[in-house]
């Protein structure tokens, strides 16, 4: 062979097979997959790290913190666009550009719902910010520089386009529909129906935008005709967005049989998806607030009355939590014309209900004021959104149960995908840490796993076949943990299943989150004060030293599924839906919206944890 490649003054051919042969042999004598072979420099800023004062909390890596500069600007982009999407209505918000293998050029439900979140969280900042002269200076990211008046435009028009799917003749003869052509007809073919947490959804995402809405034009005669005009009107039948859906929701969430709505993934019908529940009884709760505020006494009492009878499902034995398999299932009473092959019961969508919730009510805790807070559940919904989420459906997502069901999900995800084979980098070139007792090397970058939806997923992204990690799912992991960070600081401890998460991905000597000596830190410094005379002191807002620590260290555990997405996104910033198993490469329908969504948020999600104190200031 090499004589007739010489013959041919094949050089480069000979050199490439050469090149090709010498990776073969080194990725079989290191055991490093093919798939961990990245061409483009991973970072390239060499400066060193800040020093950081007592507790020394090492913002590690900063270079995540770089993507993310670059990443949100680019992803809120790509969300502006395919809600603005060329030959679709006005107010219509695709799902991908993708028309071919696959297609999903149609308005789904409910991810237009979570990607309307998007714009809502922008127009909130306006509102809340207005006494402080909003800046829309910041010319990367093309919501800020949208002035408020175009924000605001952009929701009416989604808002006025849902109304018309509600009024359009479908397949489910109802507000099940799922998804519908981009012009706003129905869609005629075959699909899962009903699917019922797409109108809560929609309702949580109007309802948040009718209280920002209300706040920003001072509750004025004009705001409320209009408010009461399209978004939410006591008559009966509903005639306007949010009583549609409210009205739906509390008369079909326990439809079974036939009626029995479809999963989140539209692959399962049973008689209760954990997701569906959720969503519907928060939806009900905010939905009773407003009713009450636009003097709908009777309707408020029955929402909150139904959402009552869900959360009793929720929790009812035996159901969603699985002792035995220690982590809550995704669906109870599956039907046979279903997907039986999900025998696991495991999936990511038990703990995307918990951030997608906890994360619209943040955004109610930020706009409702008053009387308003108060309707809101005694204040618990309007201060504080994770006990709102347990008080509202009995399920603690920070408890030692979600916990573990995070822990177990992401020890199987592992297993499951080659890519997942590559659990560290290397450090970054030419940083270092600084500690008062001397500078060391920073550690090596740790790899969380890629995250797919289900253990016996069989989609991978056009058809029938192997499953794959999706960004969406990832990204959804690392903002559960962003959002529980808070909360454990707050408590003091961590549950145990976040202890066995911290060792599964750091390795047990490297890593423990109640440490007995912490390594690299000095012992804090001791109170002089009478009363606390040798005790530790505090950091701000009150947390002591070795929370702090423990703050920190959930926050390092979720930016280790943060760095996953970052290591496998291209260059340009696109996101696809999944990660493909083997070569690591975006999989599926390209500038998948919920993709760019969930990496917006699970950012959000992160500043909220990281600004609590000045340890963690950038």
């Amino acid at each position: 062979m090499i004589r007739s490649l010489l013959k041919r003054r094949s050089w480069s051919l000979l050199a490439a097979a050469v090149s090709v042969w010498l990776l073969a042999v080194v990725f079989i004598a290191t055991g490093v997959p093919i798939a961990s072979l990245s061409l483009k420099p991973l970072y390239q800023d060499r400066s060193p790290l800040p020093t950081y004062s007592h507790p020394k909390v090492v913002h590690d890596p900063l270079s995540l913190q770089q993507w993310f500069d670059l990443q949100l600007p680019r992803s809120a982009s790509q969300v502006l666009q395919n809600i603005r999407a060329e030959d679709s209505a006005k107010g219509c918000v695709i799902a991908s550009p993708s028309r071919k293998d696959p297609d999903y050029f149609y308005h789904w439900v409910r991810d237009a719902a979570l990607v309307m979140l998007v714009p809502v969280r922008y127009y909130i900042d306006r509102v809340v910010l207005a006494n402080e002269k909003y800046s829309n200076d910041d010319q990367d990211d093309v919501f800020a520089r949208l002035s408020t008046l175009e924000l605001e435009s952009i929701i009416w028009d989604h808002l006025r386009f849902s109304r018309k799917l509600q009024l359009t003749p479908n397949r489910s003869n109802g507000l099940g529909e799922p998804k519908f052509n981009v012009d706003g007809s129905a869609y005629e073919g075959h699909w899962g129906r009903p699917q019922n947490d797409g109108p809560a959804l929609r309702a949580i995402t109007a309802t948040l935008f009718t209280y920002a809405y209300l706040r920003l034009h001072n509750h004025s005669a004009s705001a409320l005709d209009r408010v009461r005009s399209e978004l939410y009107n006591p008559s009966l039948p509903a005639t306007t967005l949010i009583k549609s859906d409210l009205e739906y929701v509390a008369h079909h969430w326990n439809d079974d049989n036939e009626k029995a709505s479809y999963d989140l993934w539209e692959e399962t019908p049973a008689q209760m998806h954990f997701y569906n529940l959720v969503v519907q009884a928060c939806a009900l709760r905010v939905g009773a607030a407003v009713a009450e505020m636009l003097a709908d006494p009777g309707a408020a009492a029955y929402y909150r009355a139904v959402a009552k009878e869900i959360k009793g499902a929720v929790v009812a034995k035996p159901g969603f939590w699985d002792e035995s398999r220690g982590y809550f299932v995704a669906s109870v009473g599956v039907k046979e014309r279903g997907q039986t092959r999900k025998v696991s019961g495991m999936d990511v969508a038990v703990l995307l209900a918990m951030v997608q919730i906890t994360g619209a009510l943040e955004g109610l805790r930020r706009v409702a004021l008053g009387a308003e807070a108060d309707a809101l559940g005694g204040g618990g919904g309007a201060q504080d959104p994770v006990r709102a989420f347990e008080e509202w459906t009995g399920v603690d997502p920070c408890g030692e149960r979600g916990a573990s069901t995070v822990y177990l999900i992401s020890r199987r995800m592992r297993e499951l995908y080659p890519v997942n084979s590559i659990e560290k980098l290397p450090a970054l070139p030419g940083r270092i840490v600084e500690h008062s007792k001397g500078a060391r090397k920073s550690s090596e970058r740790r790899l969380g796993p890629g995250i797919g939806r289900y253990p016996e997923d069989e989609y991978d992204g056009v058809r029938s076949g192997f499953g794959n990690a999706w960004v969406l799912a990832t990204a959804g992991v690392a903002e559960h943990l962003y959002m529980c960070a808070v909360r454990w600081e707050a408590d003091g401890r961590a549950p145990e299943g976040i202890n066995k998460l911290a060792k599964f991905i750091f390795g047990e000597r490297e890593f423990n989150i109640e440490p007995d000596v912490i390594p690299g830190m000095d012992e804090p410094e001791k109170s002089d004060d009478a009363e606390d005379k040798g005790r530790p002191k505090v950091l701000s807002g009150g947390f002591g030293w070795r929370n702090a620590w423990k703050r920190e260290m959930v926050v390092r555990i979720g930016d280790t599924f943060m760095r996953r997405v970052q290591f496998h996104a291209p260059e340009d910033g696109g996101l696809s839906e999944q990660i493909d198993r083997m070569t690591g490469f975006m999989r599926g329908a390209r500038e998948l919206t919920w993709s760019h969504v969930s990496v917006i948020t699970a950012v959000w999600r992160r500043e909220s944890a990281v600004g609590r104190t000045d340890e963690w200031d950038e």
